[in-house]
């Protein structure tokens, strides 16, 4: 009996350390090291951090989608991704069991997109772009917001990129309300958004824009995201960084020269620093991983 259940601790410590693993392995795709933390106890369940070529998600077990999708983005980056054609080949995750996945059934005939949350669009590499077709780097998306509203968001970022020379950005799905909707087992999102962060300027907002045919968009600041969501995106941000709302153009033909205004002095970006949450490398003691044995366990 004992044999048993040391397997099973086994087992489960493995899994957890390979979470971290993972967690540590992509940290440069978050603003200084800080992976996002969530407050809303309903989107904490089942959630599993992954690490891919390019980006890192974290995962709902629950909504079988990602809670968001973080990438690093650079001048360099989005210059090289230009050379890359797109070719399809979007598949089912296999590093996430079969029952907290999406299946390339759940989305057949469902009327929605299979929108990606770090978009092709960003990779450089071909093996960004394989990993970027990861059903567990999709949500289901209606195809007004995917194809139009969301693809112009993400043309407008790359020439942000390229203008400002680097961004943290993380896009997510949100499921606000007690009458969500369902593409077979996946949860259908009730709204979509994407956070960019420009650390030079110290400046950052959001995309938020309705899962549907409206084709509406709108831009709010970090904390109103936030706030919506149940999601701290940048714990080191000070409060008067997220609290503003910068001007984010929404399409493309709307990015100008310093769209953004001008640019921090180094002074003043490390008084914003300063006043924000001191910042550290994700680091694990026992305790902390005991706990979270504990809670896949529960789970």
């Amino acid at each position: 009996m004992w044999v048993f259940i040391l397997r099973g601790w086994l087992a489960v410590l493995l899994l957890t350390l390979g979470q971290l693993t993972w967690a540590l392995d992509c940290r440069d795709q978050y603003w200084q090291g800080d992976v996002p933390t969530i407050s809303n106890a309903a989107l904490a369940k089942k959630t599993r951090p992954l690490c891919f070529n390019g980006f890192a998600v974290m995962h709902s077990g629950v909504t079988r989608t990602p809670l968001w999708a973080a990438e690093y983005l650079t001048k360099q980056r989005v210059t090289a991704a230009k050379k890359i054609d797109r070719i399809d080949s979007f598949h089912e995750e296999d590093q996430l069991p079969a029952s907290e996945r999406a299946s390339l059934n759940d989305y057949r005939g469902s009327g929605y997109d299979r929108g990606h949350l770090a978009p092709n669009g960003d990779m450089a590499t071909r093996a960004q772009q394989a990993d970027s077709f990861s059903l567990a780097n999709m949500m289901p998306q209606s195809p007004t917001n995917n194809r139009q509203v969301w693809s112009s968001l993400e043309q407008a970022v790359r020439l942000l990129v390229a203008q400002e020379g680097e961004a943290y950005v993380i896009t997510g799905p949100a499921f606000l309300g007690q009458k969500l909707r369902k593409a077979k087992r996946v949860l259908v999102p009730s709204d979509t958004y994407k956070v960019v962060y420009f650390p030079k300027r110290q400046a950052v907002s959001a995309y938020w824009a309705p899962n549907d045919e409206s084709g509406q968009v709108q831009v709010i600041s970090l904390a109103d995201l936030e706030a919506k969501v149940g999601i701290n995106f940048f714990p080191s941000l000070s409060n008067p960084v997220r609290q503003t709302r910068i001007n984010l153009p929404i399409t493309s033909s709307k990015v100008q020269k310093n769209t953004l205004g001008k640019p921090l002095s180094a002074d003043e970006m490390r008084q914003q620093t300063q006043t924000g949450t001191p910042s550290s490398t994700p680091s694990f003691d026992f305790n902390t991983l005991l706990k979270m044995i504990l809670d896949m366990l529960g789970k």
